[in-house]
């Protein structure tokens, strides 16, 4: 089982900066001690995937208690999830009412990431999201929708994120837009 959090939702369980988390491989016994114990065997011993799911969400509710995202931090990350091509991160600061130095630090201890790399995140995955809805994907017309400059613009980001072109991508995917099948492995 796994549990995927939406942007800066994990922070409120773990009560661990996101930024020291990312990209790592983290036993669940060192993020919340003693309340671990037990979860497998609980989650193994449950009738069927709807009970795993209850149980599971009910635990994690009890661990995460009245904690939640900083508002400032809920703010931007549904501004840049909304609006992925904003071009000035310093905006959201003025909004925010912080310095572009400070928001930076309380966004990636609690998201796990820049808010500029947040922001090209979701500009990729605007890309991907239009690339599946077309038949015939307008790469030019995608790249300017999405907020790109241009077209390699797209190209550059989008090999960054994947590994692979645009058309790539689309060659290769099936159901699932956030998995493609591995060749050569």
């Amino acid at each position: 089982m796994g549990v995927v959090f939406r942007c800066g939702g994990a922070a409120p369980f773990f009560r661990e900066r996101m930024d020291v988390l990312a990209n790592e491989h983290v036993d669940l016994a060192d993020l919340v001690g003693a309340r671990a114990a037990g979860l497998r065997e609980r989650l193994l011993e449950a009738g069927g995937a709807a009970a795993r799911i209850a149980l599971l969400h009910r635990w994690l509710l009890g661990i995460a208690g009245a904690a939640s995202l900083p508002a400032m931090v809920a703010m931007a990350a549904a501004w840049l999830q909304r609006t992925p091509s904003i071009t000035r991160i310093a905006d959201i600061c003025d909004e925010a009412g912080l310095s572009p130095r400070r928001f930076g630090t309380l966004f990636r201890e609690h998201v796990g990431m820049s808010p500029k790399r947040y922001a090209r995140l979701q500009r990729f995955r605007a890309v991907v999201a239009s690339a599946r809805r077309d038949g015939r994907v307008e790469w030019s017309r995608v790249a300017a929708d999405c907020g790109f400059y241009d077209q390699p613009h797209l190209v550059r980001e989008f090999r960054e994120f994947s590994g692979m072109t645009p058309s790539a991508y689309l060659a290769s995917c099936g159901e699932h837009a956030n998995h493609v099948p591995l060749t050569g492995v």
